[in-house]
């Protein structure tokens, strides 16, 4: 009778571990970042997102899907100002600004004290600022 137990407890351990692999999505390296992006237009909701994490920090970036209507959709790239890239974060507000691109500042509301300000620019508009970007920070 014990030894049932354990084999139906490794069985049910055995299943929530592949649930929770198949909830995190495929995994990409960043030389193949067109692939999920491509995914994320394709088939994502109206604010569905795609967050890439480097694994040896805790640097990420994230990119969200928007509709406005039937056939007008996009995606932004959804910058963080969080301890790391706060920084960059005021950098590229002020690049933003200078290159007279649409940005605007949204919050992160979870459940605990702190809120997460994200800085979104449509994707279209990203390929100017980060040359303008690349060319500033060397």
């Amino acid at each position: 009778m014990l030894w049932k137990i354990i084999c139906i407890f490794a069985l049910f351990i055995f299943v929530f571990i592949l649930i929770l692999r198949g909830m995190k999505g495929p995994a990409y390296h960043l030389d193949r970042i067109e692939v999920p992006i491509a995914v994320l237009l394709k088939r994502g909701y109206n604010g569905g997102f795609l967050i890439i994490y480097d694994t040896n920090t805790n640097y990420f970036l994230q990119f969200s899907k928007y509709i406005s209507k039937p056939n007008d959709y996009g995606i932004e790239f959804c910058f963080s100002n969080t301890t790391w890239s706060s920084k960059f974060f005021y950098e590229l507000i002020e690049l933003c600004k200078h290159e007279r691109m649409c940005y605007y500042i949204s919050k992160k509301e979870d459940n605990t004290k702190d809120s997460i300000e994200f800085l979104n620019i449509v994707l279209e508009e990203m390929s100017n600022l980060l040359t303008t970007f690349q060319e500033r920070s060397c």
